[in-house]
């Protein structure tokens, strides 16, 4: 059974300790310390006990207790903590490397290669080569890393509930400074965006993270926006767009069946629902934010004549006069 980062920090230490031949057969006040101490943060000795149970049974680990020196051994003194790694540990590890690898810059690889090292060594100062076994996954991801040293600073931003002055700078206008309150912090094709709430419009806002010059602290206080609901936006959203403005709508499309099997093994939303699957085409329905989304509009827009919009007929006019446009730039 797979461990959580936490509990994996504390076997790896435990595990260093038992071994250690210089401070053999360490007690539970002894491992609550090292552990405490390691892991910068108060440990227990219900939770040393919890997981030396946990190692004995779920990991296999030969503990003993001996009495008469009141402190831990193995029987097997060839057994290591580290070597009883399964392949879906690996595997995990070897996943989180590779995703690592496209969603952070050097900065953040270095972190998360220093919180590997406490996980495999129990110390933050050890640093090892990358293990061989994390060559083999590889993750498409952007051919940019700009912005990406903002998510940090932002999520920290977001948890505390600050205010921020965010220098701006758009592609093709002028540059601008805004006040947010950062609410959520959302990856689209390969690109990561600021959702808040803007204190000069009083909506929602949404900004690319490789546009912001420089991001501060503000003085204003921070806003809560009532008509922001976060789990209905990433439930409703397609791209990053979001208005207060409009609600989400359902929205039909009918597929040919050329493209059918592929809008039913890799479905356009999470609220993708079939309403009709015949020999006339596959015809779904969503319940998307659509309404002056750019985003789902281009998304439509390349199925070309495979697809055909059923509603809402703002939608459908919208494919029309932009196909028709296309048509024209070749006359």
């Amino acid at each position: 059974m797979p461990v959580n980062k936490n509990a994996l920090a504390r076997y790896v230490i435990i595990d260093k300790c038992i071994r250690d031949t210089r401070n053999r057969y360490p007690s539970r006040e002894y491992l609550r310390k090292i552990v405490s101490e390691k892991l910068n943060t108060k440990i227990s000795d219900s939770t040393i006990d919890k997981d030396i149970k946990a190692l004995k049974e779920e990991q296999n680990a030969p503990i003993l207790f001996d009495r008469n020196r009141n402190g831990y051994y193995y029987s097997d003194s060839n057994y290591s903590f580290k070597n009883s790694i399964n392949d879906e540990d690996l595997w995990i590890m070897e996943f989180a490397t590779a995703a690592m690898r496209v969603l952070g810059d050097e900065s953040m690889n270095k972190k998360f290669k220093g919180i590997s090292n406490r996980m495999s060594k129990g110390s933050s100062t050890e640093e090892d080569a990358e293990p061989e076994f994390f060559n083999f996954i590889s993750i498409e991801g952007s051919y940019t890393k700009s912005g990406y040293h903002w998510l940090f600073d932002l999520y920290m931003h977001i948890i505390n509930s600050r205010t921020v002055s965010i220098a701006y700078a758009p592609f093709g206008r002028e540059k601008k400074t805004h006040i947010v309150s950062p609410y959520l912090l959302k990856q689209n094709k390969n690109r990561w965006y600021l959702i808040g709430h803007s204190h000069s419009t009083s909506s929602t806002i949404v900004l690319a993270l490789d546009r912001i010059e420089r991001i501060e602290l503000s003085r204003e206080k921070y806003y809560h926006d009532k008509k922001f609901d976060k789990d209905a936006y990433l439930r409703h959203s397609y791209g990053v767009f979001h208005t207060n403005e409009f609600p989400p709508e359902k929205v039909r499309l009918q597929f040919s069946n050329t493209l059918k099997p592929y809008i039913l093994s890799e479905p356009i939303h999470k609220t993708q629902v079939v309403i009709t699957d015949d020999a006339a085409g596959l015809t779904i329905e969503l319940d998307i934010y659509c309404k002056g989304n750019i985003d789902f509009i281009g998304k439509v827009l390349s199925y070309g004549d495979d697809v055909l919009v059923l509603s809402p007929g703002y939608l459908k006019d919208e494919v029309i006069n932009r196909a028709n446009g296309m048509i024209e730039k070749y006359l």
